[in-house]
């Protein structure tokens, strides 16, 4: 994949991701056509050249390192029902999990970790503002793959 021409798009959103060994900065490029490019950095001073990856998912909105160590990344489309997380730790293989539905549509919404491994969630409905705990039902889908390992 060929990098854009910066200068016909804008930054749709950024985040970034603190693996406890690198800093990422995920951004994603809005324009003729749609990026999601990462960098890191050791240092927070100097940073790699951008790289284009691929993400199956549709609009990517926010990153961050989800409770069991894994890049996660949520998406929905503003008026969709479905939010999702996508994880992986390769940063190309994502594992997609549904963690809201809203019968009236989505019009914004964040995910967040705590220091004690816990995600919870705002989003947004349009006509009310909702608190979620994704974790939870998170550590069901990862008790369940352990299990089905063994």
């Amino acid at each position: 994949m060929k990098l854009p021409h910066v200068e016909s798009c804008y930054i749709e959103g950024y985040s970034f991701l603190d693996d406890g060994e690198r800093v990422w900065y995920i951004m994603y490029l809005n324009g003729v056509t749609d990026f999601l490019l990462r960098s890191w950095s050791d240092d927070g001073k100097e940073w790699s050249e951008p790289e284009l990856f691929t993400f199956p998912g549709p609009h990517p909105r926010r990153g961050f390192i989800t409770p069991h160590g894994e890049y996660g990344i949520t998406c929905f489309d503003i008026l969709e029902k479905d939010l999702f997380l996508y994880a992986s730790v390769t940063w190309k293989d994502w594992e997609k999990e549904k963690i809201f539905r809203s019968k009236k549509g989505i019009m914004g919404a964040t995910i967040t970790c705590t220091d004690a491994g816990e995600m919870w969630g705002i989003i947004d409905t349009g006509g009310r503002i909702v608190f979620i705990h994704p974790s939870q039902e998170s550590e069901q889908r990862y008790n369940n793959k352990l299990i089905s390992m063994h």
